[in-house]
């Protein structure tokens, strides 16, 4: 509070020991998050494949003569 946001910006504080510390402090959370888009990714991709996709198995036929005796 006894600075400006030009003490923010400067290239005092970007440079410090602490600014470093704390850009590698992120690193795990980023980790996790990126992780967990992709697998959000090859799960939407997964479904809009099973969307588009013939089925692999032939369905059975009923026909209405075997339904009626």
């Amino acid at each position: 509070m006894n600075h400006g946001t030009w003490y923010a910006r400067s290239a005092e504080l970007i440079s410090s020991a602490w600014m470093h510390w704390t850009v590698w402090l992120r690193i795990p959370g980023d980790v996790v998050f990126a992780l967990g888009a992709l697998l959000m990714v090859i799960c939407v991709l997964r479904a809009i494949i099973a969307i588009v996709q013939e089925p692999t198995q032939a369905q059975p036929r009923t026909t209405v003569s075997s339904e009626l005796s």
